[in-house]
């Protein structure tokens, strides 16, 4: 799960009405930043992001290494139910500031910012599922066993999000996708029951199909539409 603070977008968290009731808030709002307070609270929030399309050519080319990557296709049940969908506006909205105390406010405040982007991204689609990671740390110190469904681990301070095997209904290879990666995909796959889909570009269409392993579209004649699945 990332960091916001460390995201490729450097807005994220921006879109946010709040401010910390205590002595210097204004220097922080007067330099169009995120108080230090809300930069501490804000790097709690461990995100984990997903979108309702897999056709985009931007992400496969930026979010899979030119298209070498793959895709991991989830059903929103079970781990998923506290997903959420991100909201876009204008880069030019602008609130008045309203000050707040209470910690829990300021949390909640926060986690409604991360659901804002600039329409720059709107066509990512994005869905996100958000954690306060002191807090189911905490959960797991008492109960000395992990949530149900959000385990904690840690290795070099990384949080990672911890889903159900039957949350996952397909993994979709990249048509670019390494050769030894590609064995090793369809290897694991096999061993755990997981249907694997290809993606496959048409460029006489600009767009992006799929089609399931072993039914690759061929050159013998017949149309294309002949291989890929008709209902993603």
């Amino acid at each position: 799960m990332s960091n916001p603070l460390e995201y490729n977008d450097p807005f994220e968290g921006g879109v946010i009405n709040y401010f910390p009731r205590v002595a210097g808030s204004s220097i922080s709002t007067n330099l169009g930043q995120l108080h230090p307070i809300l930069k501490d609270r804000i790097s709690r929030l461990k995100t984990v992001c997903f979108s309702t399309t897999c056709r985009s050519k931007s992400m496969w080319a930026y979010y899979a290494d030119s298209y070498k990557g793959f895709c991991l296709e989830f059903a929103v049940t079970n781990t998923f139910k506290g997903i959420k969908n991100v909201n876009y506006v204008p880069d030019d909205i602008r609130y008045q500031p309203k000050y707040i105390e209470d910690e829990e406010y300021i949390l909640n405040a926060l986690k409604k910012a991360l659901l804002f982007k600039s329409k720059d991204w709107e066509k990512e689609a994005e869905w996100r599922i958000i954690r306060d990671i002191k807090q189911y740390e905490e959960n797991d110190m008492k109960t000395n066993e992990p949530h149900e469904y959000f385990v904690f681990k840690k290795h070099r301070d990384v949080q990672y999000f911890d889903y159900q095997k039957n949350d996952l209904v397909s993994i979709i290879l990249g048509p670019r996708i390494d050769v030894d990666l590609e064995y090793y995909m369809l290897g694991f796959a096999k061993r755990h029951g997981i249907l694997v889909k290809h993606a496959y570009t048409i460029p006489l269409r600009s767009s992006i199909e799929f089609y399931e392993d072993g039914n690759k579209p061929q050159a013998d004649g017949s149309s294309v539409d002949k291989y890929i699945i008709k209902d993603m």
